[in-house]
């Protein structure tokens, strides 16, 4: 009976260690698979060094910040690992960097992809947030390269800036990386998920909307076409969005604007209309001390589209 009773246990806790590693390895896949979403460079064997780690994460938290747990788990690596013969000075600033990019991923300020339908590394995106790499390269005071790089392959993996740059390959080599290290850390941001939400209480227009065009600072979002209201608000043609409220400019506009235009910093609309209250056609107006100062006279045509051009 003591035999039996021994095989049974024996059966119940190698069955239960199986069941643990079984549960294990299922994590540990989804957990490499979501990291390769971010970055292609994962392998199975860096899981090695970091396997506490990964075993303790919420796979939930993981998938909503994948960038901020992939450049932590980098960071952490290489931090333990070193290319040989790394001098003193490539040593201390290897380190300074590594420095830099834990800052980076703690505070999860990351670049947005505004302008692709896939996972794309951005060097600097619209918002001029710096990628990994990037950061490390400001941080060093390497902003010639960053400008570079930002205006002609913005886009691009390390991998093919490696065959583009060689500033960029020293620079590696003087801070104690290798050019695979640091295709290792650029991740790639997924694009933005697009909500259509509706401005204002959703009351709509009673009329339509030719042009909508945030002023420079984009505190407010303008738009302006053939309507006399627009969610309830009245407002002659053209109206302003602050984000929380509508904005009424002057008495507005008689007729329809087909643009809006941005002029040292002034606001110019142009179109098919009068200033409300005056006989005379002006078609292109702007405004100035709350109210509507027409630039010609008269009816000329009608004016569809403005830029702006200054001799060099």
């Amino acid at each position: 009976m003591k035999t039996i009773t021994f095989i049974i246990c024996l059966f119940i806790i190698v069955t239960t260690s199986f069941g643990v590693n079984e549960i294990d390895n299922k994590k540990l896949s989804e957990t490499l698979k979501i990291l390769k979403e971010v970055n292609t460079n994962w392998k199975q064997e860096d899981l090695s060094f970091i396997l506490n780690d990964l075993l303790k994460i919420n796979l939930t938290n993981l998938k909503r910040e994948p960038i901020k747990y992939h450049l932590k788990f980098v960071e952490k690596i290489l931090r333990h690992r070193r290319p040989s013969n790394l001098t003193v000075h490539q040593e201390t600033k290897r380190n300074l960097n590594l420095d830099y990019l834990k800052y980076y991923w703690e505070s999860g300020n990351f670049p947005t992809n505004s302008f692709h339908e896939t996972s794309t590394p951005y060097f600097v995106d619209i918002f001029g947030i710096h990628c990994a790499v990037g950061f490390m390269l400001k941080n060093e005071g390497v902003v010639e390269l960053i400008r570079k790089i930002k205006e002609e392959n913005n886009y691009l993996f390390i991998d093919e800036l490696n065959n583009k740059y060689t500033e960029l390959v020293l620079w590696s080599q003087d801070n104690g990386f290798t050019m695979k290290e640091l295709s290792w850390i650029q991740p790639t941001y997924p694009p933005q998920q697009q909500d259509m939400l509706p401005i204002g209480n959703g009351g709509g227009v009673d009329g339509h909307v030719n042009i909508l065009k945030a002023n420079p600072d984009e505190s407010i979002l303008f738009m302006a076409g053939d309507f006399t209201a627009i969610d309830g608000f009245s407002a002659n043609s053209i109206v302003g969005w602050d984000g929380d409220n509508w904005m009424n400019l002057g008495s507005g506009i008689d007729g329809e604007i087909f643009d809006i235009h941005f002029h040292n910093n002034k606001l110019h609309i142009s179109g098919d209309f009068k200033i409300h209250g005056e006989e005379n056609f002006a078609n292109i107006a702007y405004w100035e001390n709350n109210t509507w100062v027409k630039l010609q006279d008269g009816d000329s045509g009608v004016i569809y589209k403005m830029e702006t051009y200054q001799e060099q």
